[in-house]
């Protein structure tokens, strides 16, 4: 937007006026991406690794597709997150609720399948929340102890099985004021600038 700007229908000059009022709307594909496609719980589930790894190395990749076989596209094994925290490479699948895995046929069946194949060292399982009601929360968290406790000795014995459940996490939908240089992770790092400037007091 231009202090002088020319209508594109008409071909007419005019200047923007003082109060103009703005109105946005979200992007159909964003929205899509973050509620319809369970995107938000994946953005929560990448920033808590971050935040637990802190000054640890931490890459990821999101939505992965594995192909066993580049000759069979059609047969393949989608991943929600691949990431490496703290030199642990980590498989991640993220679910709404923990129910949708107790209640699909055979969920669990290929969450096991993919990290037999896959050999994380830790295969983690992410969700928002237990279920929909919280009348159900209890019956559906001690449904989900027990199934979890037959897919780890399932799996590959080399790998760790975490569960991580965002309501159980006290302020997991609570987000800092602080932007740009200033946040927890950006604290830590001058805290550490600071101490090699201490420790070399001539740079």
């Amino acid at each position: 937007m231009r202090i002088k700007n020319v209508c594109e229908i008409c071909s007419t000059d005019y200047l923007a006026p003082l109060d103009i009022e703005w109105a946005y709307q979200l992007n159909e594909f964003v929205f899509r991406s973050l509620v319809t496609h369970t995107g938000l719980p994946v953005l929560w589930t990448l920033g808590f690794l971050q935040n637990r790894f802190g000054n640890e190395s931490f890459w990821y990749l999101p939505e992965v597709d594995l192909h066993e076989n580049s000759d069979e596209p059609g047969k393949k094994k989608e991943i929600d997150i691949l990431c490496v925290g703290g030199g642990r490479f980590i498989a991640v699948e993220v679910k709404l609720s923990a129910r949708q895995l107790l209640q699909k046929p055979h969920a669990l069946d290929r969450f096991v399948e993919k990290m037999n194949t896959i050999l994380p060292d830790v295969a983690m399982i992410s969700c928002e929340r237990y279920c929909e009601l919280e009348t159900d929360r209890e019956p559906t968290k001690s449904s989900l102890v027990q199934a979890l406790e037959g897919v780890k000795k399932r799996l590959d014995e080399s790998i760790e099985l975490q569960l991580i459940v965002s309501t159980d996490v006290d302020g997991f939908n609570e987000h800092s004021a602080e932007l740009g240089w200033v946040g927890e992770r950006t604290e830590r790092i001058w805290q550490i600038v600071d101490v090699k400037r201490n420790d070399n007091p001539a740079r």
